[in-house]
């Protein structure tokens, strides 16, 4: 019996042998994509970590791999390079995926929507149009998105796949420098000052005439948002909906698919009303004792306790899915859901009363909001805002 190769952190979810017999393909809970070859019995690791991928297949040429992730199919070649877009239809989960065997016209998917899908591969291999009007279009385009929170923020792959097309076809260097000190702004004013000081650093690298202090700049955006919501509270202006990606990490733990109500990450409520919530978690803690018992607990900042626990198991590492329940606050306004680790006997053992030991969660462990009002709509809301 051959030796075992350890190729993810967590269980593998699918796998399959490229038709020329010189590699495997694996995904796993992990999110990762691994390439193996087949004879050194060694991983070829040059696929971009991401959430939700549960199945892989070849090409029946072994130059490409298809992968299921979320409602979407990509295909990429085996250096981890996207080709083309990503296929787009499904309404839920791809489970499964698989190319026609006798040549490279079509790959078929089944998903939880209860469909099977046939996708033709002849449009991924399509020549785009060189023509000036088709660069002028683009560009006008690309312009337009500029400043637009959905590029700038690039929550999605489709978003950040747009962006690197417009810095790639779209836009000269002083164009593309801008957006990464808008995108820099963005991610220090939602608190990730490490993100932002990279995006600000790659705008200078794009253009050298750029004269800009990468951590004095990011904490000043981070500074003007915290006292923008202060003004809001301290008059009772309107306070724009938050728009707050629904998977992050925060130390040891990994939470994605973050849902509430079977909606959104972000959701308007009743005062009091019960929230139903679903999420994929990720725990690994390397550091942490073998024996010990281990929580993910969630919870509304501003509250002396965590609301929720979401994982109680034994070990340093696990992985899975679970539904939990919350209760909004009485008092309108918006608030920031996030979570932490907690180390009790178990959830009914004390993991609730972890939420402030040491200190509450940061705003790198927002992953999701309720906004609390009568009548409240959704793109804004006339009351204070609780600090993020």
């Amino acid at each position: 019996m051959a030796k075992p190769i350890e190729a993810h952190v967590y269980g593998v979810s699918s796998l399959a042998i490229s038709p020329d017999g010189k590699y495997i393909v694996t995904s796993g809970l992990d999110g990762r994509v691994k390439l193996i070859d087949f004879q050194q019995k060694t991983i070829i690791d040059k696929f971009i970590p991401e959430s939700d991928i549960v199945s892989v297949a070849f090409s029946p040429d072994s130059n490409s791999i298809a992968i299921a992730r979320g409602n979407t199919v990509q295909v990429r070649d085996l250096e981890g390079k996207l080709i083309g877009q990503p296929f787009l239809g499904h309404d839920e989960k791809v489970t499964s995926v698989a190319f026609s065997p006798r040549g490279k016209d079509y790959i078929v998917t089944g998903s939880w929507d209860k469909t099977v899908r046939l996708w033709n591969l002849r449009t991924l291999n399509e020549e785009v149009s060189k023509s000036e009007d088709y660069k002028a279009s683009l560009k006008l385009a690309c312009n337009r998105l500029l400043f637009h929170s959905v590029l700038v923020k690039a929550e999605t792959e489709e978003a950040r796949d747009a962006s690197k097309a417009c810095q790639k076809y779209g836009w000269d260097n002083i164009e593309t420098a801008q957006f990464l000190v808008n995108q820099g702004k963005a991610m220090a004013r939602l608190g990730n000052l490490a993100k932002a000081v990279d995006s600000f650093k790659q705008a200078q690298k794009v253009n050298s005439n750029l004269r800009i202090d990468s951590e004095a700049e990011a904490k000043a955006q981070q500074q003007a948002a915290m006292a923008s919501i202060d003004s809001e509270e301290q008059n009772n202006t309107e306070v724009a909906l938050p728009t707050i990606s629904n998977y992050a990490t925060y130390g040891q733990l990994k939470l994605t698919d973050f849902t509430l109500n079977n909606k959104s990450n972000v959701i308007s409520v009743a005062p009091g009303e019960k929230i139903n919530g679903s999420t994929n978690y990720i725990y690994d803690c390397p550091e942490c004792q073998p024996r010990s018992i281990n929580q993910i607990i969630v919870g509304i900042v501003g509250q002396n306790s965590a609301q929720a626990c979401i994982y109680d198991q034994l070990g340093t590492k696990g992985a899975g899915s679970n539904k939990f329940t919350l209760t909004a606050p009485n008092e309108p306004g918006i608030y920031y859901i996030r979570f932490r680790y907690a180390q009790a006997y178990g959830c009914e053992q004390g993991a609730l009363g972890w939420w402030r030991v040491g200190n509450e969660p940061t705003a790198e462990a927002n992953i999701g909001a309720i906004v609390v009002g009568q009548g409240v709509v959704l793109r804004k809301l006339s009351s204070g805002a609780k600090q993020p």
